[in-house]
């Protein structure tokens, strides 16, 4: 079976979001290379001022441009071990750069879920992740970081992908709930 980690970029990062998702991005690689060092014995990782760059040895590479240049990009892993450490990845970038930056799938939970638990120690406080869709239109469910407006935001995302307004689609016709354990 194959783990996929699916992300849209919907704007570039801000100067201070790419500088703070980094930092975070590092936290989160650490602590998962001191929690089990093997795994990332063949990994590839590289991060600058424009992109971040992060590959296991059973993954393909998942990039992710400041500029947001490739509008979606994906990452297939061959475990849900290397799936988990992308997914956190694209969490702490999500986190520091908001919803309306980085839009992230939910069709594959498993790495996404074991990434969020484990996420608490680098965001310095619990954040949970919830998934959300409209109820009365056939969509994908995103994933998000439950911070600041983030809900607020991926409504507005998909009010703007549906091209509807907010009373086609009101705030009570999205379901909204924790990402399932």
């Amino acid at each position: 079976m194959r783990y996929e980690v699916v992300y849209t970029m919907g704007r570039p990062a801000t100067p201070h979001e790419w500088a703070y998702g980094s930092h975070l991005v590092r936290r989160w690689l650490d602590q998962e290379r001191a929690r089990v060092p093997h795994r990332f014995e063949k990994a590839r990782m590289y991060r600058d001022d424009h992109e971040i760059v992060v590959q296991m040895a059973d993954s393909e590479d998942l990039i992710v441009e400041r500029a947001g240049t490739t509008p979606i990009w994906s990452a297939e892993a061959a475990t849900v071990a290397s799936s988990r450490i992308l997914a956190g990845v694209m969490l702490c970038m999500q986190y520091a750069c908001s919803a309306d930056a980085i839009q992230l799938s939910s069709e594959q939970p498993a790495g996404w879920q074991g990434a969020a638990h484990a996420l608490t120690p680098v965001w310095g406080g619990t954040h949970v992740v919830r998934t959300i869709a409209p109820v009365t239109v056939q969509t994908d469910r995103l994933l998000y970081v439950d911070r600041a407006t983030h809900a607020q935001q991926l409504r507005e995302f998909f009010r703007s992908a549906l091209e509807l307004d907010r009373q086609a689609l009101p705030d009570h016709a999205f379901r909204d709930a924790l990402l399932e354990e």
